[in-house]
């Protein structure tokens, strides 16, 4: 455990771990040890599609050599890098403003954040938003036009992650389109939890304007 907080020296990251720690503990038969689970956190954020193709044994054994390396090094007075979580930009920006900000349910929205899509999925989440912004900025005045990009999570039992765009002409409405975006989500689509993000393409600096979080 100490070598777990001392890598997961951030308590949002650290507290996911221990929650989704669990679950795989609860769900799999595991053969590995800590450190290897503790790697393939950080490689993955625990997003693993491949767990639902009916396995019945995980074996992410080697995941842990970043970590051997870093105590070995330390131990005999070589300067190593820590490792650290495998995060985009993106990801990494809307975590660090959920914990300026900390709107409501912050710790709960950065959990379903982490949760819903690992580092190569994420770059095509950021890739998406820049194609989808340059949409918004062309078609906003088109009553039906694309400003929607809808992230599925390896599971179910995750929030659906929902990013709004919207241009600065539309900035007094934007808060009533994200409870009916996170409303239609939940009803529809038969969802426990959905998480909308509102981000202005005139502020594209800023990871996000609002968070909504919406259970069932």
């Amino acid at each position: 455990m100490p070598r777990l907080a001392d890598i997961l020296d951030d308590q949002l990251l650290f507290l996911h771990y221990l929650s989704e720690r669990a679950y795989l503990q609860k769900a799999y038969s595991l053969l590995a040890d800590e450190l290897d689970y503790l790697g393939l956190y950080l490689a993955t954020g625990f997003n693993l599609r491949q767990l639902h193709d009916e396995i019945s044994l995980f074996v992410p054994t080697g995941m842990s050599a970043p970590i051997d390396r870093y105590y070995m090094g330390r131990d005999n007075g070589i300067e190593v890098p820590k490792p650290t979580m495998e995060l985009r930009p993106l990801f990494r920006a809307i975590l660090e403003r959920l914990r300026t900000v900390k709107p409501s349910g912050w710790t709960l929205i950065g959990f379903h954040l982490l949760s819903c899509a690992d580092p190569a999925e994420q770059k095509a989440i950021e890739k998406s938003l820049m194609k989808l912004r340059h949409n918004v900025r062309r078609n906003f005045r088109d009553p039906d036009h694309l400003c929607i990009l809808r992230v599925h999570p390896p599971e179910d039992r995750q929030a659906r992650v929902v990013f709004y765009l919207f241009p600065e002409q539309h900035r007094d409405s934007y808060p009533r389109r994200m409870e009916s975006l996170a409303a239609r989500a939940i009803e529809e689509d038969g969802l426990n939890a959905c998480v909308v993000f509102a981000r202005g393409i005139e502020s594209w600096g800023r990871p996000f304007e609002a968070v909504l979080l919406s259970e069932r």
